[in-house]
């Protein structure tokens, strides 16, 4: 018996759910691209709705986070990623916008673009 691909991932989909609402954790996928002017991340948690995800930027490194609720009026962050920035990413250029159920981060490369990579 040859099982659809799309039922496949309809089913992973669905225990990753499952087993993040039964207090199992979900592990986040980043990819990490460099093009002509910038890089671009993407992250995708799957289970966590895509608005739960945060982007701070401080002392040089992007956050990613999603903050969870314990119970009413009390809310903790929970670290998605971490990614060190070079001095070559223009930091008020930085923005995030949501693609489908993955979190696009775009840094662009600021006037010393020479030679810069993210971890």
């Amino acid at each position: 018996m040859k099982i659809a691909p799309e039922i496949v991932k309809t089913l992973a989909e669905s225990a990753d759910l499952i087993n993040t609402i039964n207090g199992g954790m979900s592990l986040a996928h980043v990819e990490k691209h460099t093009l002509a002017d910038h890089y671009l991340i993407t992250v995708k948690v799957p289970g966590v709705d895509k608005h739960a995800l945060k982007v701070e930027l401080y002392k040089g490194q992007l956050f990613v986070f999603q903050r969870m609720q314990l119970e009413e009026g009390i809310e903790i962050p929970y670290l998605v990623t971490v990614i060190e920035l070079s001095e070559g990413v223009n930091k008020q250029g930085v923005h995030a916008n949501f693609e489908g159920k993955h979190l696009r981060i775009v840094l662009p490369f600021g006037d010393e673009s020479n030679d810069i990579r993210i971890d």
